[in-house]
């Protein structure tokens, strides 16, 4: 990997996808990114897949499930302890650097 050419380009290469992103202002726009983004590889809040019906296996379903969450599981994001407390501020934190280096203001 040529990491110096990766540090010089640094979100350069991104910069058309941020800008889809930012122009989506309808629910129907969105829908068209999310398409866009999934042919790409980008991993979306939810994703689907179709196997096998769990009660009839001689038909297939549509199953569509939570995906890309930031943080290992729901105790990262509710548990009380002063542990996932540190986790949370810890990965809010990140997400506002993430904010920053793509120069993104008030997460919008």
């Amino acid at each position: 990997m040529d990491s110096a050419k990766v540090e010089q380009l640094a979100l350069k290469p991104l910069e058309p996808e941020l800008a889809k992103i930012q122009s989506v202002h309808s629910k129907k726009e969105l829908i068209r990114l999310m398409a866009h983004l999934r042919k790409i590889g980008v991993q979306l809040p939810f994703s689907f897949y179709v196997r096998p019906d769990q009660k009839n296996a001689k038909r297939h379903l549509l199953y569509i499930s939570q995906s890309g969450l930031g943080l290992p599981d729901r105790d990262y994001y509710l548990r009380a302890s002063e542990k996932f407390k540190q986790f949370r501020q810890q990965y809010a934190d990140y997400i506002g650097q993430i904010f920053k280096l793509t120069k993104i203001e008030n997460g919008q």
